[in-house]
């Protein structure tokens, strides 16, 4: 029989009797091209349909089952690799779907019972260095355990809980002495902590009202500044020291831009200078024309 020759029904009916099926089946495609109408075709192909799926199907829960000792050993990795790979040649057979998806279940079971053993070894350590205060110590010791296993969420929280709790450590031990500190190294502090842990709510509220107290302090300071100048530049106008007047005025216009009275009293000193200057000179002339 050549590929393309078409067989009667017949012939295609003694070669599944004979136990070809899988010749038998090509071949009935083959017949139904011409002969879409016969029903007797059309039954005998959805048999052979159903034979090979449960023969399909039979081989199936054979290779599923030779990995079922596995389960004893708690080998779920393994089970779940086979899984995989029969699921290539069934890809909608539920019963294999259900399976895989059980031992899904497991393997993550295990990994999270690993992952939390190994989470209660890495916090009785930090507990341990954070009693004698080696927070820097306990946060390279957490970051050294997430390079070694990325994947642990709880050890990811673990240094998250292990800088807050620093960080409220050292709110406590220096609250005497921040109140002897000025504003600005105050600010300074709070911001070194909130840079160790910015999702921490209580630090970046904190940073918030040192940050205002910051901002009304170097108002104040300029406003001080500000009056300070003023008396300066006044007292030297009146006593005639113009050129230290100048400067003094130039000084609060660099932090002042628009400061009246520095304007003011650089003119009258601009001025004044130049009078002094005038007089001066005229002085020496008239002297040198009583010597000549």
């Amino acid at each position: 029989m050549t590929n393309n020759q078409i067989l009667s029904f017949q012939q295609i009916k003694a070669l599944y009797k004979a136990g070809q099926v899988m010749p038998a089946y090509n071949a009935l495609e083959k017949y139904l091209l011409s002969n879409g109408q016969d029903q007797s075709a059309i039954r005998l192909l959805n048999k052979i349909k159903s034979q090979i799926l449960q023969e399909n199907i039979k081989k199936i829960n054979q290779a599923i089952h030779r990995f079922d000792y596995l389960y004893n050993e708690k080998k779920y990795k393994e089970i779940l690799s086979a899984y995989l790979q029969i699921q290539k040649y069934a890809p909608d057979y539920i019963v294999l779907q259900k399976k895989i998806e059980k031992v899904y279940n497991l393997v993550l079971k295990d990994k999270n019972d690993s992952d939390n053993q190994e989470y209660q070894r890495i916090k009785l350590v930090v507990k341990s260095k954070l009693a004698n205060n080696e927070f820097e110590a306990s946060i390279h010791f957490i970051e050294q355990s997430i390079q070694a296993n990325p994947n642990n969420v709880l050890t990811h929280k673990l240094l998250i809980e292990t800088k807050r709790q620093i960080i409220d450590c050292k709110l406590k031990v220096n609250k005497k002495s921040l109140k002897q500190l000025d504003i600005p190294k105050v600010y300074d502090f709070i911001k070194s902590l909130y840079d160790l842990e910015p999702t921490y709510p209580k630090i970046q509220k904190l940073l918030i009202q040192k940050h205002n107290t910051l901002k009304e302090y170097f108002k104040n300071k300029k406003l001080a500044f500000q009056q300070d100048s003023v008396r300066q530049i006044k007292v030297l106008y009146n006593t005639k020291e113009f050129k230290k007047c100048i400067q003094a005025c130039d000084e609060l216009i660099r932090t002042n831009t628009y400061d009246a009275t520095a304007f003011k009293y650089k003119k009258k000193a601009q001025q004044a200078l130049v009078g002094r200057n005038f007089t001066v000179a005229y002085q020496k002339l008239e002297d040198y024309l009583k010597i000549i």
